[in-house]
This record gives C-alpha cells, structure tokens and sequence, in this order.
C-alpha cells in the first residue's frame, strides 16, 4: 500500500485502519514508522468497531 500511496495518493485516499485485535498501539505506531507507511492510519483504541470489520485476521503489508 506505501507504494500504491506513492504512486496514486494524489488521485485515491489511502488509510489504514488498525482494528486493536492483537495489537497495542504502540506495536502499531513501531510498524507504521519502521515500514514507512506515509497515509493517514486510524486505530480502535477502545476494540469497539472491530466486530464490524470484514477481515478476520491480521493484514501485512510489504513492499516488493
């Protein structure tokens, strides 16, 4: 997705949304900065929406 963003960020919104299903934020805030993701990410603090999210696992993002 970072370099998806790079490429079309001026045309498409990208924004992640951390769902907090095994994660705490700063295990997230780490991965956002080490993997130079660059787009807007919004995080369930309270684990109050994650039910209402289609995944039901945890996505990975890479760059190739």
């Amino acid at each position: 997705m970072v370099n998806l963003n790079r490429k079309f960020g001026e045309k498409i919104k990208f924004i992640g949304i951390n769902v907090a299903i095994n994660e705490k934020i700063e295990g997230v805030q780490d991965y956002i900065k080490s993997n130079g993701i660059d787009f807007p990410n919004i995080f369930d603090r309270d684990k109050k929406n994650n039910q209402g999210i289609w995944s039901h696992g945890n996505a990975d993002t890479h760059n190739h």
